[in-house]
């Protein structure tokens, strides 16, 4: 009897080691996983930061043409009132 029960406990022993060894398994390749996706994240947090540096640059370049634009159709505007009251003044002269 002596023989069976070391037996068992050799067999115990062996099947909580493969247990063992198998969860250490898998947990390591979770942590590869886990380690896999961080980077991932870095990297697409690191992209769209510079997405957004880059439309925010984009958009202060917009903003800067839209005001020039605006100088130029206002200082159009003042030459058509210019050339208007000049109009104005020859034909008032020429009646």
């Amino acid at each position: 009897m002596t023989t069976n029960s070391v037996s068992q406990k050799w067999l115990i022993g062996i099947l909580t080691t493969i247990v063992l060894a198998g969860g250490a398994g898998w947990m390591t390749y979770v942590q590869s996983q886990l380690s896999v996706f961080a980077d991932e994240q870095k990297k697409q947090k690191v992209e769209s930061a510079s997405a957004v540096a880059g439309a925010v640059r984009d958009t202060a370049v917009i903003k800067e043409k839209v005001e020039r634009l605006e100088k130029d159709v206002n200082e159009i505007k003042q030459d058509q009132r210019e050339m208007t009251k000049g109009i104005n003044e020859l034909l008032r002269r020429v009646r």
